[in-house]
Parts: C-alpha cells; sequence; structure tokens
C-alpha cells in the first residue's frame, strides 16, 4: 500500500501547525510521510529546531511552497526561495510542491537544489487545470515531479475521467498524491465518503499527503483510518 501522511496544513484552522505538539500529532498516527506547508511570512516559514527534530521522524517529507506570492526573478521571490529551500533542507524533503499558476518564470528555482513537483490546478484557476497544459510544462521541464491532486480533479470534473487521463498520460512522473473529500473546498473523505475520489489512489505508487482541513486533533485518525480501509 501507498504511504500515507498529512499536510500538517490540515489544522491550521484551529492549532500552530509548525509546533512541537502538533507535528508530533500527526506523526503518533501516520508516521510514513509529512508535508510542511510554508507560510508566506518570513517569520512564520521555519521550524524551531525541536519542531524540526519531529519533523525528521517521518519516513518522507515535502514542503509546499507559498502559493500566494509570485515567484520570478525579482528579490523578493529570491529571497522567499531561499527560505523555501531552507525548509527544505532542515528537513530533509524530498520534494518542494509548486503550484504553476503563481510562476512567472522557471528559471528563478534554478539556483535551489530542490526536486520541483507541479500540482494540477481546481476550478477556480485558469489554467493548468487539464492534461494539455499540464504535459506542455513537463515537456519542457524533464526534470519536475507531478504532483496529482485528485480533490483538484473532481472540482473540475466530478466523472474523474481526467483523473484517470491525468495518470494514463503522466502517470509515470507522478511523485506525490493529494487527497481530500470535497463538498465546497477541502473536507475530510470520513465525512464526504467520496469513494470515487479515494479510489484512483490504487492505480499509483506514490507517496499519499491527506489535505483534507480537519476541525481538532481527533480528525487525524478518522480521516487516516477511512483513507487506510477504503484503500485495502
Amino acid at each position: 500500500m501507498n504511504k500515507i501522511g498529512f499536510s500538517n496544513g490540515t489544522l491550521y484552522r484551529v492549532e500552530d501547525v509548525v509546533s512541537e505538539e502538533t507535528i508530533g500529532k500527526f506523526y503518533s498516527v501516520a508516521p510514513d510521510c509529512l508535508e510542511v506547508f510554508a507560510h508566506s511570512d518570513p517569520g512564520r516559514m521555519g521550524l524551531a529546531p525541536a519542531a524540526a527534530a519531529v519533523a525528521n521522524k517521518f519516513a518522507r517529507r515535502s514542503v509546499h511552497a507559498p502559493t500566494h506570492v509570485r515567484y520570478g526573478g525579482t528579490a523578493e521571490s529570491k529571497a522567499l526561495l531561499k527560505m523555501v529551500a531552507g525548509l527544505y533542507a532542515a528537513i530533509g524533503a524530498e520534494l518542494v510542491v509548486i503550484h504553476p499558476d503563481v510562476v512567472d518564470d522557471w528559471e528563478a528555482f534554478n539556483d535551489f537544489p530542490m526536486q520541483i513537483g507541479v500540482e494540477n490546478m481546481d476550478s477556480r484557476k485558469n489554467a493548468f487545470r487539464d492534461v494539455e497544459s499540464m504535459w506542455s510544462l513537463f515537456d519542457q521541464h524533464q526534470n519536475f515531479k507531478m504532483v496529482l491532486d485528485l480533490n483538484h480533479c473532481f472540482t473540475n470534473d466530478p466523472t474523474m475521467k481526467l483523473a484517470e487521463r491525468f495518470i494514463e498520460t503522466l502517470g509515470d512522473r507522478v511523485g506525490q498524491i493529494h487527497l481530500s473529500g470535497f463538498a465546497g473546498f477541502h473536507e475530510p473523505l470520513f465525512q464526504t465518503q467520496q469513494l470515487e475520489i479515494l479510489k484512483y489512489c490504487r492505480k499509483l505508487n506514490a507517496p499519499i499527503v491527506i489535505e483534507s482541513v480537519l476541525s481538532g486533533a481527533a480528525d487525524i485518525k478518522k480521516e487516516f483510518d477511512y483513507i487506510v480501509e477504503n484503500l485495502k
């Protein structure tokens, strides 16, 4: 079975997601992988040494780069990427997740030794929602991985034929899966019970990062157990 873990951002509404305590709660349930969502505020991006030590216990780690910024040749972009690269190194990450719609110039990443993972976008975005635009990007950047967000696929096509096409066309490029339910945003699957989203995880051998927004720490185990049980 795929390695399954959480984005620390799943508890952003109720907890300090970068605290040692919160990261420890994820580790106690799902120690296989962790994705650390990097805040765009430089003062809130990094992890304290104790929190970083817990993060490094996970079998696999990744970083999700800030999404409400622009990446390009500006001094601000370079300074932000330097901090992202610092977090990437601090937790021994294997992938940095990028939203392609906020990138003005992909050369901005050239000076930073990170494995780039590009995520397909949801229905609110104007680009990188379909196979063709993602294929074009990967054709230009052969070293990039794909992060297949199944929630985003569902928002564009509830039949999930879009997910099938992504897997058929770019399955060998998928380095990570993002998983959550959809009832308007990123709801827990144990609530939405959308097996039509969940089942596509079985078609890929890649780490699964759960991005469901949770209402409290008790929901970590509920969501993890629901997903594991329905992937058997």
